[in-house]
This record gives C-alpha cells, sequence and structure tokens, in this order.
C-alpha cells in the first residue's frame, strides 16, 4: 500500500500495476482444480445452467444497469462479461451449506472457456476497445496464467502454500492494484470525490442482490436442488475481477478503480447472503464496523 503511492505513470506503462496483474493471474492459474472434467460428467445439466447464469443471465442484469450514466455505466458492461470468480462462491457455497464443489467446479469451467465466451460477449456488449491493442497485452497475462497451471505439477512446498492460502493473496493483491490505481488517478486528476465512490458502492450492491436473486432462481425454475440453486447464485453474482481489471485498463483509470471498489462491495454482499442462510439476519452493519 505504501508502495502504490510512489508509483507514477499510466496503465500498462506502469510496472507494479502490470506486475500486480500478471501474479493474481499467476495465482488464478495455480489454483484451477483441473479434475473439473471428470466431476461435472454427471452434472451436465447444472453446468448448463450455471453457464447460462454467468454467461446470458448476468450479462442482461449489467447491461441494464450500464444505462446509468458516466464511467459506473461503463464498468457494469466490463462486470457482465467477465465470467464467474474462481474462490469466492465455492468459500460462500459450503459456509451457506450450498453445493461447494459444484461451485469450484463450474466457476473453473467458466474460467478455462472465457477465451470463448468473453470474445463474444465484448462484441455484444455496447464496448469500445482498441483490439489491436487488448490482443498484444493478452501475453501479460496468459504467460503467469499458463505459467501457474504448470506449476501445479510440482511437488513444492511453497507452491502448494500460494494454492492453500489462494484467497488471502488475492485479495491483498486486489488491495494492491486498487490502491495502485487510485494513486495514479490523484495524480493525474488530484482529489477524488468520496461520494461517487459511495454511490458506486450502492449500485454494486444493487447489482449482486438481483444477479444472485436471479441465478438462485434460475437453479429453482429447472427443477435443481436447493443446495445446488444455492450454488449457482453465488457463480452467478460473483464476476471474476482478475479478467474485469485486464478489459478496464483497456478503458480507463477511472473503470479500473472502480473494479477494485466492486470486489469489496461483492465480498461483503457474498458474506450477507451467507448470514440469510446461516443466522436469518444480514450482519453487513457488524462487519463494516458499525
Amino acid at each position: 500500500g505504501a508502495t502504490s503511492f510512489f508509483v507514477s505513470g499510466q496503465i500498462f506503462s506502469n510496472v507494479l500495476f502490470t506486475f500486480l496483474l500478471a501474479s493474481l493471474f499467476f495465482l488464478v492459474g495455480l489454483h484451477l482444480d483441473l479434475s473439473l472434467f471428470s466431476a461435472l460428467r454427471h452434472k451436465r445439466r447444472q453446468l448448463t445452467v450455471s453457464l447460462i447464469a454467468v454467461y446470458v443471465l448476468t450479462p442482461i442484469i449489467a447491461y441494464v444497469f450500464s444505462l446509468l450514466p458516466g464511467y459506473i455505466g461503463e464498468v457494469f458492461l466490463v462486470l457482465g462479461v467477465s465470467g464467474a470468480a474462481l474462490g469466492s462462491p465455492m468459500i460462500w457455497s459450503n459456509l451457506a451449506s450450498a453445493d461447494g464443489d459444484l461451485a469450484s467446479h463450474t466457476a473453473t469451467f467458466s474460467l478455462l472457456f472465457a477465451p470463448v465466451f468473453v470474445p463474444i460477449l465484448v462484441f455484444l456488449m455496447p464496448l469500445e476497445f482498441n483490439t489491436s491493442l487488448v490482443v498484444g497485452n493478452i501475453p501479460i497475462i496468459a504467460v503467469p496464467f499458463l505459467v501457474g497451471m504448470l506449476a501445479q505439477n510440482y511437488e513444492n512446498g511453497f507452491l502448494q502454500d500460494l494454492r492453500i492460502h489462494f484467497s488471502k493473496l488475492a485479495f491483498w493483491l486486489i488491495v494492491l492494484i486498487t490502491l495502485v490505481q487510485f494513486r495514479l488517478l490523484v495524480q493525474e486528476q488530484g482529489a477524488l470525490y468520496t461520494s461517487e465512490l459511495l454511490i458506486s458502492s450502492v449500485f454494486f450492491g444493487a447489482f449482486s442482490l438481483i444477479a444472485f436473486g436471479y441465478s438462485h432462481l434460475l437453479g429453482i425454475f429447472t427443477e435443481l436442488y436447493e443446495k445446488e440453486s444455492r450454488a449457482i447464485g453465488f457463480i452467478g453474482s460473483s464476476k471474476n475481477v482478475a479478467i474485469a481489471f485486464f478489459l478496464a485498463a483497456h478503458l480507463s483509470g477511472e473503470i479500473v478503480l472502480l473494479v477494485g471498489v466492486y470486489y469489496f462491495v461483492r465480498q461483503l454482499m457474498g458474506l450477507t447472503f451467507v448470514d440469510l442462510y446461516v443466522h436469518g439476519e444480514p450482519k453487513l452493519r457488524q462487519r463494516i464496523g458499525f
């Protein structure tokens, strides 16, 4: 955090930002559960419903939110096309007595096939990217991601620790990426208005709530078990922040920062959903210190 306040430069020309993003994708590749294909052999319907929630239902909800003016609208388009988060849906599903294995395996499947689904959604959404620049920057995330996947084959204590503590390490990497981007914006534009970030947080919370509710209902309407429907709710409402950071970096620094803000709101909302199932009431006020 302290280091980020001494960094200057533009997105992707900034060495620290690029290094942190590459490190995040390395962790993602290292954490993937590559046994998912055999595990999902008997859960094809659940997988299909999950992918519909991630790549059809949630993007539609995100598009509706994108009609909001300014950067807050654009960030929803980025989130809508970014696929499912990897670690959080499994953790929340286990805490809420849902199907944690389904959440883990379908989120992994979603990530592995993101190179197919994400470009299609980007084409369908009103997002204006410099295509050649995006393609040129893909090695920044693809190389560490593949290295992480290959590193799973090595019996190494350090790598094993990285896999075990994936969620914690990813959390702090996202914190650092957000702080680096915050510092860059302050250097370029001066003070940022806290009210804008708070308003954005409210919309992010509403987006997560609606995405969770509709994804959960999708599981119920397709006659899945309640545990599976809960897991699909967590999968559909948790967008992949690593992919979102990469896409946002090709739009503007403000959108990169808002993706980081979304991540923290997403974590609070996920815990709120867990509280509703476990305690029957949200513990949001206690979690944020009130």
